[in-house]
């Protein structure tokens, strides 16, 4: 529990003079947004992982959020 509230400590420091209203934010916005960061697909995945601190790909991927682009790249590369 210290360590959600010593991360939620931190969001609310460093999020918050960016955005209007901080309650709308969580961790999981954090974690989510570095899953699908384009800058962070050129980093190696298990250094990634390590980093943010992820178990296994599973629950990563349940954060990445794909682009309608890429998405539309797999549709065509299977010719849907």
């Amino acid at each position: 529990m210290l360590l959600k509230a010593f991360h939620t400590r931190r969001l609310e420091t460093y999020v918050k003079p960016f955005v209007d209203e901080i309650a709308s934010y969580g961790t999981h916005s954090i974690k989510s947004g570095a899953a699908s960061n384009p800058a962070c697909k050129s980093i190696l995945p298990d250094l990634l992982d390590m980093h943010a601190g992820w178990k296994c790909a599973v629950s990563k991927n349940r954060y990445i959020k794909h682009t309608v682009s890429d998405r539309l790249k797999v549709a065509r590369s299977i010719a849907l």
